[in-house]
């Protein structure tokens, strides 16, 4: 009886210890894709810009002619 009582209270500690760690990984894991869509964001911004002035200089060279 009291090695049961000992056991149950082992596997709680370590079921308590394993969410923990989950948790902290699923954080780790959102924080991870946030900072990359932050990124991606504003890189397609960043070439969206080049882009554009790729068609701007385009189009002077155009009316330049």
């Amino acid at each position: 009886m009291n090695l049961n009582m000992n056991l149950r209270g082992i596997r709680e500690k370590e079921r308590k210890k394993n969410a923990e760690v989950e948790a902290g990984r699923r954080w780790k894991r959102r924080r991870k894709n946030e900072n990359l869509e932050e990124k991606r964001q504003a890189g397609l911004t960043a070439r969206q810009e080049a882009e554009g002035g790729r068609e701007q200089m385009g189009r002077r060279g155009l009316a330049g002619d």
